[in-house]
């Protein structure tokens, strides 16, 4: 080659941006076809498949003549030396971490040159070694620049490709937006139809995301193959349509219903939401299926809706009267385990969950619901999550948020509608309470048939009578049987440690162990509750201000009485993270004040561990 030639294919090699320098062992020409030329470089058959690391690019065919693979070598040549096949240039198309060394290819001619110089000499003289030692000296040499550079040559061209395929795409996105989107809706289809498949379906990808410029000629062509995709696209489309309109038609019925809830609930105050049927259930009335399906609009006809209010409130009304038969059967039995009843969803004749069905012929439709028995102050329940265990009644229970399962939704922008179904499983009776509700309801004045709405009726102004009146809370009926429940439930836990050292294992040993008083004990005849007076209420207030240091003593951590109150009294038991409850209030002791714990255990199985450990005998149980 001559000076000019090699200075003119220099600038062109040059003139390529990042492309690797030209390898020693390749002339110009050579190093631009095998970087730029397709085809076999020996019978120019199509192909593209290059080993760089060989400087070939050959068919498969060719390939097979100009490489070896590693058994045919060992299987023709056993005596080979391993350090020669370790320094001969060497390409597996697999990974290492799947690759097989048999099928692990080599260059024939440099393995035949090997072969011919090494069989000349005699196996183990001098004369083999020192011509083995210069062979695989040079095969080296020549390993690590072939290896150096092919593998530069092959990023350069793995990254050429990625360009030209990301340039291919934004082409081919670019034509799909401006052309092919124009053609479909002139053609009399809508966006919509475009089946969603079209940037993972191969076939239908190249036909609307080809590089090449979108003609008349070729628009004719790809047309008739799109068509039955564009058909599948609009069925689709078509489907979902209807399908949110259904949707819409649902939330229309759910707002039809809220209406006639919110009407039945100012009728009778007694009721609440969570008394009424499930949206679910709602929707397999025929008469709502039918609005629901007899038309195609966006919204259900309320007209059709009036004409079907009398089988809802037939439907409702049946609900209602197993709700109600199932709360007093738990009253009446309280069973641990309650009977689940399997009732399809198209079977109104009660609740998901029940315990024994009511016969519709005994509902008097006409009247109204009778829950007399439930409406009592005694009919209190147990909420059925041990990490609760909130004392409720009938209508509040069917709303508690621990009795109500995931809200039902129409659809995603819609989370709720009537705040859930109410799930009767686990539900307990508060039977342990009431003897309590019966002295309480006798000393505010009521009778033992009162009602809880009679109860709720005295307002916020009862205060418990057993609380140092700096801290006793005032409070409505509801909410001072749960007090005394929390502090009945605190000492039936406690009352096993009293008098143990051991749950004090920081305690000095010249100080007296805590004073643990049950003063909420109902055995007590002493005044429970007492009814404060808008002027008492104030006299309270002035005399909390005037006495707030120890108002702030009672209500202030553990820590006022005992430096590290936690571990002294759980020591490295306990992780902090765990949910405890700490109460302190006035034991109408000398000193003014004492503090107390209440500590819910989720298990009597981790009560038992935490009092074991402690020392304490007797283990009492949990109500």
């Amino acid at each position: 080659m001559s000076k000019n030639s090699r200075k003119i294919w220099e600038d062109a090699r040059a003139s390529i941006p990042d492309l690797p320098g030209r390898p020693p062992d390749l002339s110009e020409p050579e190093y631009a076809s095998l970087m730029f030329d397709v085809g076999c470089q020996c019978c120019e058959t199509q192909t593209r498949k290059t080993i760089y690391r060989f400087r070939m690019r050959l068919c498969p065919t060719c390939l097979n003549v100009h490489t070896i693979t590693y058994d045919i070598i060992k299987n023709g040549w056993p005596s080979i030396p391993q350090r020669l096949m370790n320094t001969m240039p060497s390409y597996s198309a697999l990974p290492f971490w799947r690759g097989n060394q048999g099928q692990t290819l080599y260059i024939r001619r440099l393995v035949e040159d090997a072969q011919h110089k090494l069989e000349q000499e005699e196996l183990g003289s001098q004369s083999y070694d020192k011509v083995l030692e210069d062979i695989c000296g040079s095969l080296q040499k020549l390993c690590d620049m072939l290896l150096k550079t092919g593998k530069e040559m092959e990023q350069w061209s793995r990254s050429q490709i990625r360009a030209r395929r990301d340039e291919n795409a934004a082409v081919g996105h670019q034509r799909f937006q401006k052309f092919i989107k124009e053609r479909i809706i002139a053609a009399g289809w809508k966006l919509g139809d475009i089946p969603r498949q079209w940037r993972w379906d191969t076939t239908l990808n190249r036909l609307m995301c080809s590089p090449q410029p979108m003609t008349d000629r070729i628009w004719k062509n790809i047309y008739p193959k799109l068509t039955p995709y564009l058909e599948q696209g609009r069925e689709a489309r078509l489907g979902e349509e209807a399908e949110a309109r259904r949707t819409l038609r649902k939330k229309s019925i759910a707002e039809y219903f809220s209406e006639f809830v919110e009407g039945e609930i100012a009728a009778d105050p007694r009721l609440s939401k969570g008394s009424f049927l499930d949206a679910r259930r709602l929707l397999e009335i025929p008469g709502v299926t039918n609005i629901v399906e007899a038309t195609d609009s966006k919204s259900a006809c309320r007209l059709l809706w009036t004409m079907t209010l009398e089988q809802v409130k037939r439907a409702n009304r049946i609900h209602q009267e197993q709700l109600v038969a199932d709360l007093q059967y738990i009253l009446k039995h309280n069973p641990d385990k309650p009977i689940a009843l399997s009732v399809p969803l198209d079977e109104l004749d009660g609740p998901i969950e029940s315990y024994s069905k009511v016969s519709v012929s005994d509902i008097d439709f006409q009247s109204p619901l009778d829950f007399r028995e439930l409406a009592l102050a005694t009919s209190a329940f147990y909420c059925p999550s041990s990490a609760c265990r909130q004392v409720l009644w009938f209508p509040a229970v069917t709303e508690h948020k621990c009795c109500v399962k995931k809200p039902y939704s129409y659809g995603r922008e819609d989370k709720s509608w009537l705040g859930g179904r109410f799930v009767i499983r686990g539900m307990r009776a508060a039977r342990d309470l009431r003897p309590l509700i019966l002295r309480l309801l006798d000393e505010l004045g009521l009778g033992p048939t009162s009602t809880l709405g009679q109860a709720m009726d005295l307002g916020d102004s009862i205060m418990c009578g057993r609380c140092d009146p700096l801290v006793a809370p005032i409070t409505t009926f509801n909410e001072l049987v749960t007090h005394y429940a929390t502090e009945h439930r605190w000492w039936t836990i406690v009352q096993p440690a009293v008098g143990v050292p051991s749950m004090f294992p920081n305690l000095p040993e010249n100080q007296a162990l805590p004073e643990f008083v049950h003063t909420h004990d109902i055995s007590d005849q002493s005044p429970l509750v007492s009814i404060v007076s808008q002027e008492q209420r104030t006299l309270l207030q002035h005399n909390q201000a005037q006495d707030e240091p120890r108002r702030q003593a009672l209500i202030n951590s553990l820590d006022a009485t005992e430096p590290d109150a936690d571990a002294a009294l759980f020591g490295d038991l306990m992780d902090p993270s765990h949910l405890r409850e700490r109460r302190r209030m006035c034991l109408l002791c000398p000193a003014g004040w004492n503090h107390k714990i209440i500590y819910e255990l989720d298990t009597p199985r981790l009560l038992t561990s935490w009092l074991t450990r402690r020392g304490v005998v007797g283990i009492g149980t949990r109500t």
